[in-house]
């Protein structure tokens, strides 16, 4: 489809775009969105004029829904009265449409442009329901404005990424339209209900806007309109409670959807945090509002079944939208990283905002009298926050680890809409809400399983540090990734065997840079694979070499047992944090390796830091050695360049090496110069030298002229996440 587009709006410029628009709106089945999107691409490469196309599309789809309007007064009517009836539309039916039709219409108009298949029926529905073409075309102009001013620029901004637009739109256009209805829709019914509640408007009002299954519910409020629905005190101290629980379960849900894609850096925490406090004080502000106008408590009880049946659905958003990010940070353009960020905070916010409504709300029912308002808002403020502990403490250490991050938003979620329930029970057709509960099991059974399986998975948890896998790749190798997959954090070969892919390889060589090494310490062991491949290749020739491996994640050590083929006598593994580890041991050791990772991506920024790599020689022997593997695109990184000039201020003979794998370098300190220059004479096992020949070729000792543009990285100041961020996003920008 976008070939057939690219080609028509390169042949016909505008006259094209006119007339496609203009049929497009009319009913034809075109995708007017890659359209506008492509037109505005073209003009940010100067082929087309941007204020000549904005006028085109503009006019173009304005003519199209003016025309739309002309058949519809012409036929439309005419056509439902003759065989409206076979459709079971009578006359009494169509008229009542036509009433809310010219009551709302003109915003209908509006917002129809941005709902694929509603835009091509609002001009129709104008027309036969006599709005008059003056009000129509005033809301139809300022629909199109908006409409092609937004997808015009973000053809025009994106460049050669446009396409991901049509993508976007070929895949979930339908399921993005349902939505924008369903909200429409949502916000239309619970604007009506505090129209209701706070005017005296006859039950046939409300008849003419509910369906029949719902006219009871309604009917309880409507026809006692000056009537508030209170609760007992209790009630509202359990009801605060859980709310309060309910928002942090979120904050923390948030925190877990973004790890696997973007970190838990301090960026990803501040956006986080950031949104949390904005949508709280948005809530608070207009509920608040809300509650003077309308202290009725059912409107509470509503207000948070719609934050527990949204939260319900968070997963299923995550599922789409985590879907363009498959190929892992590096392998996705920078839009789709952006734009899926930007999306995934977004969707947790209206649940937020609807819960920051309950504290003012419950205050205004309960604090009848002034003076004890004092009172009451602290006990419900104490109640709140107590829940907020609940959630923090309960969700970290409790439903996360043990169930996972989409159990846990399913069992926040049914408890919002049970306790919602609950408070409306006395309402008539109140018990009928408690179906709702049906939501997030229908979402359950739907996604029940590991968070992401597929062809090869051996194991799959989501444990307390990041969602981690075991696959069995194809040629027969065992990976352990964390989260998206778009890096290998332990790898075993068929038999053990070497890789030029493999930059743990490159540690083999270091024994051989020691007198007579004998101790070896690994901090972030992983799945075991670097004390494997020394226990198999260097100690037959150092019997007495003992390697201790150091793993935060106490669900990633049995592994190295049962998948990666580590044995009790190949190394002692010790769950602890390496920094932690070293300040609680007096053992001294000739090598240190530091391999550890924080979400895949991250070096943990206490392990990067001048006072780390103290401690580090406050452990090794005086000829001991460090070496560190750091994941950068280019050998000038910021990162990588840091890092370098951060261990040459502890260690006075500092090496770099282009180590095995894509964007692997390792680094090496010594108190000592290392005999680099002496590696081509050195007696190594077979399996390695070619290895050792690849150090003869690469390792250099680092120069003042290549750390100049570094940053001594401390405990004060690390920003490591910050780089990796800044580089990650300079190299997929290319």
């Amino acid at each position: 489809m976008e070939q057939i587009i690219e080609t028509w709006v390169v042949q016909f410029q505008y006259i094209g775009m006119f007339f496609i628009l203009s049929l497009g709106i009319v009913g034809l089945p075109l995708p007017d969105e890659i359209l506008i999107t492509f037109i505005g691409y073209q003009a940010s490469l100067g082929k087309l004029s941007l204020l000549v196309s904005f006028m085109v599309t503009f006019f173009g789809s304005v003519l199209g829904i003016c025309g739309s309007y002309a058949l519809g007064v012409k036929y439309g009517l005419p056509l439902l009265q003759k065989y409206g009836s076979k459709f079971r539309l009578s006359e009494r039916k169509i008229k009542q449409t036509q009433q809310f039709y010219i009551q709302y219409g003109p915003f209908f108009v509006t917002l129809g442009y941005f709902i694929p298949g509603i835009r091509q029926l609002v001009g129709y529905l104008a027309g036969i329901s006599r709005i008059r073409f003056r009000s129509f075309l005033i809301f139809a102009c300022f629909g199109g404005f908006l409409w092609c001013a937004l997808f015009l620029g973000l053809g025009y901004v994106l460049g050669g990424n446009w396409v991901i637009i049509g993508q976007m739109l070929s895949s979930y256009g339908g399921y993005f339209s349902v939505g924008i209805l369903f909200l429409f829709v949502g916000g239309f019914l619970y604007w009506r209900m505090f129209k209701l509640l706070g005017e005296k408007v006859t039950n046939k009002g409300a008849k003419s806007i509910m369906n029949s299954g719902m006219r009871k519910f309604w009917k309880d409020i409507s026809d006692n309109p000056q009537k508030t629905y209170t609760y007992s005190t209790i009630f509202l101290y359990i009801y605060v409670t859980a709310t309060g629980a309910s928002v942090m379960a979120l904050e923390l849900a948030a925190s877990r959807f973004l790890a696997p894609y973007f970190g838990t850096s301090m960026i990803v925490w501040a956006n986080i945090i950031g949104l949390i406090l904005f949508s709280l004080s948005l809530g608070y502000f207009i509920g608040g509002h809300l509650a003077d106008r309308h202290p009725d408590g059912r409107i509470l009880m509503l207000i948070t079944l719609s934050a527990g049946v949204w939260s319900s659905a968070l997963p299923l958003w995550g599922h789409f939208i985590f879907r363009y990010l498959s190929a892992g940070i590096l392998g996705t353009p920078i839009f789709t990283i952006l734009i899926s960020f930007l999306a995934i905070l977004l969707v947790f916010a209206p649940p937020v905002f609807l819960l920051a409504m309950v504290s003012p709300f419950a205050i205004r029912l309960v604090a009848v009298e002034p003076q004890v308002v004092g009172k009451i808002s602290g006990k419900l403020y104490a109640f709140s926050t107590l829940g907020s502990l609940v959630g923090t403490f309960g969700t970290a250490f409790g439903t996360i680890p043990f169930w996972g991050t989409r159990e846990t938003l399913f069992f926040w979620s049914a408890i919002l809409i049970a306790i919602s329930a609950w408070g409306l029970r006395h309402v008539r057709m109140g018990r009928f809400v408690s179906l709702f509960l049906m939501v997030p099991v229908f979402f359950y059974l739907w996604f029940h399983g590991p968070v992401k399986s597929g062809k090869g998975v051996l194991w799959s948890k989501d444990t307390l540090y990041q969602f981690a896998q075991v696959i069995r790749e194809p040629d027969g190798s065992t990976t352990l990734v964390y989260n998206e997959g778009g890096g290998i954090q332990s790898i075993r070969r068929p038999h053990d065997a070497l890789s030029a892919t493999d930059y743990y390889d490159d540690y083999l060589i270091l024994p051989y840079l020691v007198s007579r090494p004998k101790d070896i310490l690994v901090l972030g062991s992983a799945g075991g694979t670097i004390p494997r491949l020394l226990a198999k290749y260097d100690k037959p020739f150092f019997p007495q070499l003992s390697v201790t491996g150091v793993e935060i994640d106490p669900d990633i050590i049995p592994l190295d047992y049962k998948y990666f083929g580590l044995k009790p006598e190949d190394a002692k593994i010790v769950n602890q944090d390496a920094r932690v580890f070293l300040n609680h041991t007096s053992k001294r050791y000739d090598i240190i390796i530091v391999d550890a990772y924080s979400q895949q991506i991250y070096i943990p920024f206490h392990l990067s830091t001048v006072e780390f790599f103290r401690d580090v020689r406050s452990k090794l022997q005086p000829d001991g050695i460090v070496a560190l593997n750091v994941n950068a695109t280019t050998p000038d990184s910021k990162l990588l360049v840091s890092m370098e000039k951060t261990v040459h201020t502890v260690f006075p003979y500092t090496y770099i090496l282009k180590a095995r794998g894509l964007y692997n370098y390792v680094l090496l300190g010594s108190m000592n110069p290392l005999n680099i220059n002496q590696l081509g004479n050195m007696k190594v096992s077979g399996s390695i030298q070619p290895i050792l020949d690849e150090w003869q070729n690469s390792v250099t000792q680092i120069s003042e002229q290549q750390m100049r543009n570094g940053l001594v990285l401390t405990d004060n100041r690390a920003p490591v996440e910050m780089m990796t961020d800044s580089m990650i996003f300079q190299f997929v920008r290319k």
